[in-house]
């Protein structure tokens, strides 16, 4: 009958042997290198989060529209993003940001984040979008514009 080391008793003196640490399988170590390499190569690959907006309540139109949101873009996954809720809203609309950037040569990019709102006091925005310009590791947020419809 097999024995494991957890049935086996407690020493009694210091030269009773059979209680002994179990050894650790090759497998196991075999498996945590790559699994620790893969650990360490993930972090050092994710792309840095850039905040145009933190938290921050901007108002565009003079009040006519205020929302508490957070713009950011994910530059390894390219990935423009902008959530938040509504805060004040005369009505349903376009929400309307234009961003710019450089690429790594100097040329100018430009692209749009346009979000249609209900225009709902606590609507939740949730929006994502790739922007044109896969070059672009850097956006400002250059003008926000709502337009009711």
């Amino acid at each position: 009958m097999l024995r494991h080391w957890w049935y086996l008793p407690k020493p009694k003196a210091a030269s009773d042997t059979r209680y002994r640490p179990p050894a650790v399988p090759g497998i196991v170590l075999a498996s945590l290198l790559p699994a620790g390499l893969f650990f360490v190569v993930a972090i050092a690959c994710a792309g840095e989060r850039q905040y145009l907006k933190k938290n921050e309540l901007f108002c565009v139109d003079s009040g006519s529209l205020c929302v508490r949101a957070s713009l950011y873009y994910d530059v390894n996954p390219r990935l423009l993003s902008l959530r938040g809720r509504v805060q004040k809203a005369n009505g349903p609309g376009l929400l309307r940001f234009r961003l710019s950037g450089r690429n790594d040569l100097g040329h100018p990019r430009y692209t749009t984040l346009e979000v249609r709102l209900r225009g709902r006091y606590g609507e939740i925005i949730d929006s994502r979008m790739l922007p044109d310009a896969p070059d672009v590791n850097r956006w400002t947020l250059d003008r926000s514009d709502f337009l009711p419809d």
